[in-house]
């Protein structure tokens, strides 16, 4: 019985791997086709990731847009709240009232 080629501890793991992921078919022209396709379907699915982790950031930002107007809203009113009660209490103490 033969030992398979990935126990054998002596091979070269890259040339084993380029083996198993190479076609039946050894033309180099071949083989630059083959890699060529392999990269271009990385690059597809590296594209698609970055469009979706791009389309959770917007509607992250969206949110704490929403968020930072709201809350600036809220403390603007307290602001001028705060100012019309400190105007009022000085006209009573000035007797202005």
């Amino acid at each position: 019985m033969a030992i398979p080629h990935l126990l054998i501890y002596n091979t070269n793991m890259t040339k084993v791997a380029e083996k198993d992921k190479a076609p039946k078919i050894q033309a180099p022209h071949s083989l630059t086709e083959y890699r060529l396709t392999l990269l271009e379907k990385i690059y597809d699915r590296l594209e698609n990731k970055v469009d979706r982790l791009s389309d959770k950031m917007d509607a992250r930002f969206e949110r704490v847009d929403v968020r930072m107007e709201r809350d600036f809203r809220f403390t603007f009113g307290a602001l001028i709240a705060v100012a019309l009660g400190l105007a009022t209490m000085m006209a009573n103490g000035f007797h202005w009232i």
